[in-house]
């Protein structure tokens, strides 16, 4: 019999579509890359804006004056008092200025800026909708491989109980070697493809980890929203309701 135990024994951790559309979105590099982009091109549009405001421009300028003068007696205290003299200046000052025309440098520039930030936000929005579409593809290749990795199994069981009846009609007279024989061979076919079906598992389950930042395997958690027939829409009714209201 075919051992299996080396996969099998492998439980990775279940996350919803939901939280794997989540975590996605937080460690991708290319969904990263993109959110700072628009960072960079919020700070161009800013940069722009700013050169319409007025430049100023402050300066400042101090001095400190020293004479020496004759010492005299305080007649009322009797103390000696310094005749020298210091004297401090100091002034500031304040300039401001506005570019009143520019040949229309800054409206060009602003403009180039707005444009580069709504195409830095457009790419952002496409750039979340084609990770989003990777992850969910990737989520559900993992969820339809761990349906089909049960239809082996089952299939396995199958063909162990069927080798089993082959083995007792041969022991007991009922059946001939061959028939024993191809109950032996889909028995071995089960195992191989039920094999191959946990590889193939395995595989899906370590993409959906790579995709949601994981260096393990994840694997997808069944929902029954997943089988809901989608809603069809009454259009007859709608277009009956917007011919009322126009």
């Amino acid at each position: 019999m075919v051992s299996m135990a080396p996969l099998s024994a492998q439980v990775p951790r279940a996350i919803t579509l939901q939280e794997a559309l989540q975590r996605s979105l937080a460690v991708q590099p290319n969904v990263i890359q993109a959110a700072n982009q628009i960072r960079t091109g919020e700070l161009r549009t800013r940069s722009a804006w700013g050169a319409y405001l007025p430049t100023l421009t402050g300066s400042s300028n101090g001095s400190r004056n020293f004479s020496e003068g004759v010492s005299r007696i305080d007649p009322a205290t009797g103390q000696l008092i310094s005749g020298d003299r210091t004297t401090q200046n100091v002034g500031f000052g304040l300039n401001a200025g506005i570019e009143l025309f520019d040949g229309f440098r800054r409206s060009n520039e602003l403009k180039s800026a707005r444009a580069a930030e709504d195409a830095l936000e457009a790419n952002y929005v496409d750039v979340q909708f084609q990770n989003a579409l990777t992850t969910t593809e990737a989520f559900f290749a993992a969820l339809s491989a761990q349906q089909q990795l049960r239809v082996r199994t089952a299939a396995v069981e199958r063909a162990e109980e069927q080798f089993k009846v082959a083995v007792a009609r041969l022991q007991a007279g009922a059946a001939n070697r061959s028939d024993s024989l191809r109950s032996f061979v889909t028995r071995g076919q089960a195992q191989l493809q039920r094999l191959q079906q946990e590889v193939t598992l395995a595989t899906a389950e370590a993409n959906l980890g790579r995709l949601v930042g994981s260096t393990e395997r994840v694997a997808a958690l069944d929902d029954s929203a997943f089988y809901r027939p989608p809603v069809m829409l009454d259009t007859l009714a709608l277009r009956q309701e917007a011919l009322s209201v126009s």
